[in-house]
């Protein structure tokens, strides 16, 4: 991180590095390709979960942290009407929120649309077609 700060280079080399990072992340929920019936979705619910976590971890350092987590901010000249620490705490707050309710979406999605299939799917075996030759008390013989 200190070599982005100092660095076009080294900046675009992270920020490449970060964005190939996110699509490796959402490639398994996003899935471009046509999914195998013997997938189970409900992993991708579990996946999304867990990664949450260390994103909590990190976040709760950065909100309840006393001592600032980048020294280095502090000699950066300041934009912000907020001292570095509370900049610190309230960018921790957001990503707690923005990561916890961006994973619970897709995890909400991937759930409805698995529990959607699963439906039709029993639907479909519990309803014999039409014209199969079973015949009702109601129709005529």
């Amino acid at each position: 991180l200190t070599l982005s700060v100092h660095s076009a280079g080294w900046r675009v080399i992270a920020h490449a590095s970060f964005l190939g990072g996110g699509l490796l992340f959402w490639w398994p929920v996003v899935r471009p390709w046509p999914s195998s019936s013997t997938e189970r979705p409900w992993s991708i619910v579990l996946y999304l979960f867990l990664a949450t976590l260390p994103c909590d971890v990190l976040s709760a350092f950065l909100v309840f942290s006393e001592r600032i987590a980048y020294p280095m901010y502090l000699s950066a000249p300041g934009h912000l009407s907020v001292s570095v620490l509370d900049d610190q705490q309230r960018a921790g707050a957001l990503m707690w929120t923005a990561v916890t309710i961006i994973y619970a979406v897709a995890g909400v999605i991937v759930a409805t649309r698995w529990l959607s299939r699963t439906s039709l799917r029993a639907d479909e075996r519990s309803t014999p077609p039409v014209g199969c030759g079973l015949q009702t008390e109601l129709e005529p013989r």
